[in-house]
C-alpha cells in the first residue's frame, strides 16, 4: 500500500511539473513575440575621437579610457551609461520619455544644444573635439541626475584645453537654466547588449510679438497735441476669446511698442486702453509668430472729431437787428474761418501751445434773415 502511494505522488509531481512547464511557455511567448516584432537598430563605436578622464566628485580620477564615436544607423548618438562598455550590435528604441523624467531630458538636450551653437561660433574645433564636448555634457548632466559621482568627466587637456572645456561646461549650465521651457525636448534610448546609446534634441518653440500703432487721419492728429499715439495698451491672449492674457504691449511717442516673447503659432491682441484724442479700438486682431522670428501687427486708429454746426448771422451794429438800415445791405459779406490747435481763454489768449491754421474755411453771407 505505501509503495502504491508512492508510485501516485511520483505520477502526480510528474503531471505538475508538465502544467508549470506548459505555463512558463504561454507567459514567456508572447514576450518573445513581441520582442522579435520591434525593430532593431544598428550601433557602433565609429571611430575613436579622444581620451575621457573620469573626474570623481572627490577630484580623484576613477578611470581613462578612449571615446568612440557613437552612431545609430549611421546618425550621431551618445553613450548614456558611462559604467557600461560598449559593444557593436542591434539594439531596440524607446522614447526616452520612459527611461527618464522631462527635466533629466530637457538638462540632456539643452546641453547638447548650447555645444552646437559654441561649436558653429568656434569653427577652430575639430569634429572629434566637438563630440567630445558633446560626450562630455551628457555624462555630466546624467550624472548629476543619476548620482554616478562624477559630474565634472572631460576630455583630456591633451584634445581639448582647460579653458575651453570650463567655458563650455559653465555654458552648458546657463543655458539649461536660461533656455528652460523656450524648447520642446525628446529623445531615444537604445538598449540592447552592453552600453544604452541616446539621441537627443531641442526645438526652439517661441517667437516675438510686437505692435505698430498710427493714426488713420493725421491732416487731424498731426502736430495737433489734442491727439497722442502713446500710452495705448493692448493685451495679448493665447485664445481668440482673449480670456488667457500672456503680456501687454504699451505704445511709445512713436506708436512702438515692446517686444514680447510668446510661443509659436497664432496669438491674439486686443486694445484695453486708448490713447489721448483716440476712441478704443474693440477689434480682435491674430498675429502668426514664428519660431526665433519677430511679427509685427501693425493698426491703424480712428482719432476722436465731435461734429460742429456753426451758424452764421450777420447783424446791424448800430441796431442789433438783422435788418440793414436804409439803403444798406448785409448781403455779400464774406468772412473766413481758421483752425487753431490749442486751447483759448475767454480773451482769446492762447493757453497751450499748438498750430495755427491747419483747417481753412470762407462763408459767403448770400442774404440776410
Amino acid at each position: 500500500m505505501k509503495g502504491g502511494f508512492i508510485f501516485m505522488k511520483k505520477i502526480m509531481n510528474r503531471l505538475l511539473a508538465g502544467v508549470l512547464s506548459l505555463a512558463a511557455v504561454f507567459t514567456t511567448l508572447p514576450i518573445s513575440q513581441v520582442q522579435a516584432a520591434e525593430k532593431q537598430y544598428w550601433t557602433e563605436s565609429a571611430e575613436r575621437v579622444g581620451m575621457i578622464e573620469k573626474v570623481m566628485n572627490d577630484g580623484s580620477i576613477g578611470s581613462t579610457f578612449n571615446e568612440g564615436m557613437m552612431k545609430v544607423e549611421g546618425e550621431t548618438a551618445y553613450c548614456v551609461d558611462i559604467n557600461t562598455n560598449f559593444q557593436n550590435g542591434y539594439k531596440t528604441r524607446a522614447d526616452a520619455s520612459t527611461r527618464m523624467s522631462a527635466d533629466q531630458i530637457a538638462d540632456v538636450a539643452l546641453s547638447l544644444e548650447y555645444v552646437k551653437l559654441y561649436a558653429d561660433s568656434h569653427k577652430e574645433l575639430n569634429y572629434k573635439q566637438v563630440y567630445l564636448l558633446e560626450q562630455c555634457v551628457v555624462w555630466q548632466r546624467l550624472s548629476v541626475h543619476l548620482g554616478w559621482s562624477c559630474d565634472n568627466v572631460r576630455a583630456s587637456y591633451d584634445e581639448i584645453s582647460k579653458a575651453v572645456q570650463n567655458e563650455v561646461y559653465a555654458g552648458a549650465k546657463a543655458f539649461v537654466k536660461e533656455k528652460k521651457g523656450r524648447y520642446d525636448c525628446g529623445g531615444y534610448i537604445y538598449s540592447g547588449q552592453g552600453q544604452e546609446l541616446g539621441q537627443f534634441w531641442a526645438k526652439l518653440v517661441v517667437g516675438n510679438a510686437t505692435l505698430q500703432k498710427s493714426s488713420s487721419n493725421t491732416d487731424i492728429t498731426s502736430s495737433n497735441e489734442l491727439y497722442s499715439i502713446a500710452g495705448a495698451t493692448y493685451g495679448v491672449y493665447s485664445d481668440k476669446g482673449c480670456t488667457k492674457q500672456l503680456a501687454t504691449l504699451t505704445t511709445d511717442s512713436n506708436g512702438n511698442t515692446e517686444t514680447v516673447e510668446v510661443r509659436a503659432g497664432t496669438v491674439y491682441i486686443k486694445e484695453l486702453s486708448a490713447p489721448a484724442g483716440y476712441k478704443v479700438d474693440d477689434t480682435v486682431y491674430p498675429l502668426t509668430v514664428k519660431a526665433g522670428e519677430t511679427s509685427t501687427l501693425k493698426v491703424s486708429d480712428t482719432p476722436k472729431v465731435t461734429e460742429t454746426l456753426i451758424e452764421l448771422f450777420k447783424i446791424d451794429m448800430e441796431t442789433g437787428k438783422a435788418t440793414a438800415q436804409g439803403n444798406a445791405s448785409l448781403e455779400g459779406a464774406e468772412f473766413t474761418w481758421n483752425f487753431y490747435a490749442s486751447y483759448y481763454n475767454k480773451d482769446n489768449q492762447r493757453k497751450s501751445s499748438g498750430s495755427s491754421g491747419t483747417l481753412q474755411s470762407r462763408v459767403t453771407a448770400y442774404h440776410a434773415v
